[in-house]
């Protein structure tokens, strides 16, 4: 791909006899994205916009430009452009990824059927930075701030039952784990952290998600506030660890990466 006077411009070559599909997803999902898909059979390129995890909507305005197409050996290849910012509600408009610590989460499918159709396992993703060939090291930046402070919270032990899968909820005070006092209420602000995972037992970590509360914590409760929780999904058992890096109100972030973030304590 090449960016320039406010279009992208797209090469794509597929293992595909009858169509591909390519996306931009807000975490890599199909629901909500902005998908382009071309058909080889009817030299159709086609603007549209996913609902559901099912074949996406035409959009009223079809922004993406086909510049060339041919089908060759088995694969599909074409050049196809749109303007970074269409204007159009349907479409996802394309920033500048050259400071962001995320980049763009692009998806792709493609089948060997006439139309479009259910992919199957004919599919990828991969996060790219359009705008830059380095991505940005946003924990670096937190590190090198003198502004920012780190607290770190270890979860020595966590037996896990047999079984193929189970989460576990391990909760947590931030004003503990930093040595505040309960009475210091001086706002603090979680704008980074990283999980560093047990290199014995690491491999058994699917995923966990960090989330903020307020009073006794339950799996069920809908609206979390001024502590944490950390709920992992375990494969066998694993030990995690977390280094928060926090920084007072008035303080400046390095970049845009985090943007501004509710008090947590």
């Amino acid at each position: 791909w090449r960016i320039t006077d406010g279009k992208i411009y797209v090469g794509i070559e597929a293992n595909a006899g009858g169509w591909v599909g390519l996306g931009i997803s807000e975490t890599g999902g199909m629901k909500g994205a902005d998908i382009m898909y071309y058909e080889a059979g009817s030299n159709l390129l086609v603007d549209s916009f996913a609902e559901a995890n099912a074949k996406p909507l035409v959009d009223v305005c079809q922004d993406w430009v086909l510049g060339s197409a041919s089908k060759e050996g088995g694969k599909i290849i074409l050049e196809v452009s749109r303007a970074l910012d269409t204007g159009d509600d349907q479409d996802w408009k394309i920033v500048n990824d050259a400071e962001t610590a995320l980049g763009h989460a692009i998806i792709a499918a493609w089948g060997d059927t006439p139309s479009m159709m259910y992919h199957g396992e004919s599919k990828a993703k991969k996060r790219l930075f359009l705008f830059q060939d380095h991505p940005f090291d946003g924990l670096a930046a937190l590190q090198t701030n003198p502004a920012i402070k780190t607290t770190e919270l270890v979860h020595h032990a966590f037996d896990v039952p047999a079984g193929p899968s189970f989460y576990g909820y391990w909760c947590v005070n931030l004003k503990g784990a930093m040595g505040v006092s309960p009475d210091d209420d001086t706002a603090r602000h979680v704008v980074g952290y990283e999980a560093i995972l047990d290199p014995q037992s690491g491999h058994h970590v699917h995923h966990f998600r960090v989330f903020a509360y307020e009073g006794e914590y339950a799996p069920t409760r809908p609206r979390p506030a001024h502590a944490l929780a950390l709920s992992l999904l375990l494969l066998v058992g694993a030990a995690v660890f977390l280094r928060y890096f926090l920084t007072l109100p008035n303080s400046r972030l390095p970049s845009p990466l985090l943007g501004s973030a509710p008090p947590l304590l």
